[in-house]
């Protein structure tokens, strides 16, 4: 999403950029991941040393609410574009920008994905920290 841009002409002769920058919820949303990637890359080591704490659950919680906002926004932004709102006069704009729009989905769709994965690890976080009963007998 941070290297996709995309020109276009319109018939006055203004060349119209899409990028990132041409949205705040795109602006949200590469941030939002950039900082959740990071988490993930400097939690790594400390993984077992906070395994037995509420320390990593809870930043692990606050991450996946960020990657899931950040791509709840780019989703609303992205289906404006997709299909327009004709009730307010907002036109389609992807027919213009297909490249970007395609480079913009596939970001979403990776994006979403991530979520998922934090979701999956902050389920196995709670379990792994649940206390268990032994077993009488």
């Amino acid at each position: 999403m941070g290297l996709s841009k995309e020109r276009t002409t319109i018939i006055s002769g203004f060349v119209i950029t899409a990028s990132f920058k041409s949205s705040p919820a795109f602006e949200f949303f590469l941030i939002g991941n950039a900082i959740a990637c990071t988490y993930s890359l400097i939690s790594m080591p400390f993984v077992y040393n906070l395994m037995e704490g509420y320390t990593l659950q809870i930043l692990d919680k606050v991450i996946m609410s960020l990657v899931m906002a950040s791509a709840a926004a780019a989703t609303a932004i992205g289906y404006l574009g997709l299909n327009g709102d004709d009730s307010i006069g907002w036109s389609k704009v992807c027919p213009y920008y297909e490249k970007f729009c395609h480079r913009a989905s596939v970001s979403l769709i990776m994006s979403y994905l991530g979520f998922l994965l934090f979701l999956i690890m902050c389920v196995v976080s709670v379990v792994h920290n649940t206390p268990r009963k032994k077993a009488s007998s």
